[in-house]
């Protein structure tokens, strides 16, 4: 009597495995690289961010080495700027210290909204009058 060897089926539920294992892996692949590019975006725009404010306070900082009696009596250290994604806000509040010297504090603030949310860069300093 003659046995018949069919290993059709067999082959079929391989390929099945094999397509499925091999989907895991590209969906692996894909998910890791977009993960990879979200979190290099926010690398840079935190960057550029932190780029930007720092400017902001290099300005005031000119504006008050340049201009050393107005600086401290009016209000024009404070702006409000657009650049591309970016909202970069400088708030200048004006005080006197104990010893009569003046001070400015000075706050800027950078905002950024990408598709995680809302972010911001911030960093802030004390101009005195030291002329």
């Amino acid at each position: 009597m003659k046995i018949l060897n069919n290993n059709f089926g067999q082959s079929l539920i391989e390929v099945v495995a094999a397509i499925a294992v091999i989907s895991v892996g590209i969906l692996t692949i894909v998910k890791v690289t977009t993960k990879s590019i979200s979190n290099t975006t926010f690398a840079r725009n935190r960057a550029l961010a932190s780029k930007y404010a720092q400017e902001s306070m290099e300005e005031a900082r000119n504006l008050r080495d340049s201009q050393p009696t107005t600086f401290f009596q009016d209000n024009s250290c404070d702006s409000n700027q657009t650049l591309g994604i970016f909202t970069r806000v400088r708030d200048c509040n004006l005080s006197v210290s104990v010893d009569g010297k003046m001070t400015m504090a000075v706050i800027v603030t950078v905002t950024w909204l990408d598709a995680a949310g809302n972010h911001q860069s911030r960093i802030q300093t004390n101009l005195t009058s030291w002329k």
